[in-house]
């Protein structure tokens, strides 16, 4: 499986082998509507992509995206029919403090 940005799902698309899944690299929180800059999972779907990446540390961490975002786009991908790939993890300062098993249970 491949996950590209979403301006080159088309290009992948074309040259990828078959059999190579393709994903898209995050959706929205929001459903279908004016969100500057966001992706509604309705969207993804339109380019025949079937799975998408959910929950990413990076994500969480530099956009502040919080688990009931998280939980909201899970939704919106699961009414789109879109696979989940859902990333879960803990952060070095919550290993370090033994809060890891915690902070896995909440995500």
């Amino acid at each position: 499986m491949v996950l590209p940005g979403f301006l080159h799902l088309s290009l992948v698309q074309a040259i990828v082998k078959p059999g190579i899944m393709i994903g898209a690299q995050n959706c929205s929180a929001f459903g279908e509507g004016a969100y500057t800059g966001e992706v509604a999972a309705d969207h993804i779907k339109d380019y025949q992509v079937n799975h998408v990446m959910i929950g990413h540390s990076e994500r969480r961490r530099l956009y502040g995206e919080t688990q009931e975002m998280v939980a909201q786009k899970v939704l919106n991908a699961e009414d789109c029919d879109l696979g989940i790939l859902y990333c879960l993890g803990e952060t070095k300062e919550a290993r370090d403090s033994e809060r890891n098993e915690e902070v896995l249970m909440e995500q």
